[in-house]
């Protein structure tokens, strides 16, 4: 049989996209690429009853994509359009019950490269915590404004006390989602390691909990510089704020109380702010009111110290 060439041309129209590489479910199907359905397996993973569910399929078998598919079935943020037409929603009792009702956490290791385990779980706890967790924190701060506004006063004004009280009363906060999987020599700052002048603190493959969070706070404030690991003096200063007054500096130093003695660390970060001579830059560009912090942190517990000013 011959075909007309209109019907040619609308078998032409009807073709779909063939999802090369393509993992994410919203992207496959809003996109209008070709589908085989396996959403029956929402069905099946629903009326098994299993606490835990393991998936095992050989590389290139679709786990990621299929990974993709319970997380937009279930996560409050799903959009339940992109299941129209397919075989869950035949399922009405299920779709009803379990259909963007749940807050989903997804974290994959498909990206990972590393030489062990530990290694390869510190990094994905440290994607977890930036990709997912600190966005859901900054939401946190921004809601509860008097609190941020509360802190960064005290930051300004020298209050060491008030900043201390707020900082803890954050990490408590977000203490229930710390990553308490990654080894203790690896809990200050993203960019480890000693300051130095041969250049930048190494990069861990490890999360920064306590630095993160405290930027996570700072980076609210958007009319305030913030800047991380900055090279000054002769060191990478482990924060750096210049409030919107245009005047001010405030270096601030993070560390991790390894044996519980927070005053004995908080000591050793002014000293290292001190013999670094962080303070030097901004003084070359004029600053003259500057405040440098030290924090030392363990557990749920933190405390923060102020460098007098030196005059003169």
């Amino acid at each position: 049989m011959k075909m007309t060439e209109g019907v040619y041309e609308e078998i032409e129209m009807r073709k779909k996209k063939i999802p090369i590489g393509i993992e994410n479910f919203e992207k496959l199907r809003s996109d209008d690429f070709y589908y085989i359905d396996k959403t029956g397996m929402i069905r099946e993973l629903l009326n098994n009853g299993g606490e835990v569910s393991l998936f095992t399929r050989p590389r290139r078998f679709g786990k990621t994509l299929n990974m993709s598919m319970l997380e937009h079935f279930f996560s409050l943020d799903g959009d339940k359009r992109i299941f129209d037409g397919l075989d869950i929603t035949k399922e009405t009792a299920l779709c009803e019950g379990y259909m963007g009702k749940y807050p989903v956490i997804s974290v994959s290791l498909k990206g990972i490269d590393a030489r062990s385990y530990e290694i390869a779980h510190q990094m994905a706890v440290r994607d977890l915590f930036e990709t997912q967790i600190m966005e859901s924190f900054k939401e946190d701060v921004r809601e509860n404004r008097e609190m941020l506004d509360r802190f960064c006063d005290a930051l300004q004004n020298g209050d060491a006390e008030t900043v201390e009280k707020i900082f803890t009363a954050y990490l408590r906060r977000t203490i229930s989602i710390r990553d308490t999987a990654v080894r203790t020599d690896m809990k200050e700052n993203l960019p480890s390691g000693k300051a130095t002048t041969k250049g930048p603190k190494r990069q861990d493959p490890s999360v920064c909990f306590y630095h993160g969070v405290l930027l996570g706070i700072l980076g609210v404030k958007t009319r305030w510089g913030v800047s991380s690991n900055r090279e000054m003096g002769e060191g990478y200063a482990d924060i750096l704020v210049e409030p919107d007054t245009g005047d001010m500096g405030i270096i601030i130093e993070v560390k991790y109380a390894h044996d519980g003695d927070l005053d004995g660390t908080c000591k050793k970060a002014l000293k290292q702010i001190g013999y670094t001579k962080y303070e030097d830059d901004l003084k070359d560009d004029g600053v003259e009111d500057i405040l440098k912090y030290g924090i030392a942190c363990y557990k749920k517990r933190c405390r923060v110290m102020l460098a007098e000013k030196q005059i003169g």
